[in-house]
């Protein structure tokens, strides 16, 4: 096998790691939009619960007043859990992206090389 073979060889390698790559990014992209369906589920069935327990207790100032804290300090909690996960969703986007460019950059260099050009 010339030179020539053995690094086409390493390109289809190096395509064949960033494909698993790309697909390990791809599952954990789906396992991020269980995870977010699921946040807000229980942000829908928390909001359930303080709209129960509020027209329960509306009569009683003190609990009132204790159920507005207790719903402003979850609003806050989910938003930092969203916020969060928001980051987190843009980082994989990001990285998805870097991996499809790279991708790009690998099938070019190889085309190169098949076509009797420089290889790096």
């Amino acid at each position: 096998m010339n030179e020539a073979d053995k690094e086409m060889d390493r390109w289809n390698q190096r395509l064949r790691n960033l494909g698993d790559d790309q697909f390990a990014n791809e599952r954990e992209l789906r396992r991020h939009e269980r995870l977010q369906d699921e946040v807000d589920y229980v942000h829908r069935q928390g909001d359930r619960l303080f709209q129960e327990l509020g027209s329960v207790w509306h009569q009683d100032p003190e609990m009132a007043r204790f159920l507005d804290d207790q719903r402003d300090g979850y609003s806050r909690r989910r938003f930092q859990v969203m916020d969060g996960l928001a980051e987190e969703r843009a980082r994989m986007e990001r990285e998805k992206r870097m991996l499809l460019e790279r991708e790009s950059d690998y099938y070019e260099a190889r085309r190169k090389l098949a076509l009797g050009g420089e290889w790096a």
